[in-house]
């Protein structure tokens, strides 16, 4: 799966074209992937930033679905150049599969990514399940260069609270 592409068949949508030419301000602030390998699904889903605030654009099969989404007045959205994606959500993927590897993790359930900027660079952010472990990986969208990793047990991101009964409803 290419960014480039799905970036391609979004910005030819009639929406798309419709928005820009209200909004010439318009820009890509964001990426939204999801591949869950279990259950069989997959979401793909662009974001951009203007006067209008932020608009999702999903992709699903051939056809193009925008959506206005809502936003907090202090939230801020940094500009993503598309020229420097250069690293393709399937590269990043076996970029995480080769490092969950490592880790002992061999195969995985459900992949979240996120493409946004981190210290003012393009990143992927990825989230990996494998059972009851989760594979967190930051990997350049310029390179290969691998920011930061790390692997927890679902249990440890459970907040018990104190005096409560210990069930999975106190996720904090």
């Amino acid at each position: 799966m290419k960014f480039h592409d799905i970036l391609k068949q979004i910005e030819s949508s009639s929406d798309f074209k419709k928005l820009k030419k209200e909004d010439t301000g318009i820009f890509l602030s964001g990426g939204y992937f999801v591949f869950d390998y279990e259950n069989g699904g997959e979401t793909m889903q662009v974001d951009f930033f203007g006067k209008k605030g932020l608009v999702s654009f999903e992709v699903l099969n051939d056809s193009v679905i925008s959506k206005k989404q809502e936003t907090q007045s202090h939230e801020k959205f940094s500009e993503i150049d598309a020229r420097n994606i250069k690293m393709e959500i399937n590269d990043v993927i076996d970029i995480a599969k080769r490092e969950a590897e490592k880790e002992g993790i061999n195969k995985f359930t459900k992949i979240i990514a996120v493409l946004q900027m981190i210290d003012n660079s393009e990143a992927w952010n990825m989230t990996c399940m494998a059972g009851l472990k989760i594979f967190r990986i930051y990997v350049s969208a310029r390179s290969s260069l691998v920011i930061k990793q790390e692997t927890l047990n679902i249990f440890d991101m459970m907040k018990f609270m104190p005096g409560k009964k210990k069930d999975a409803s106190y996720v904090g």
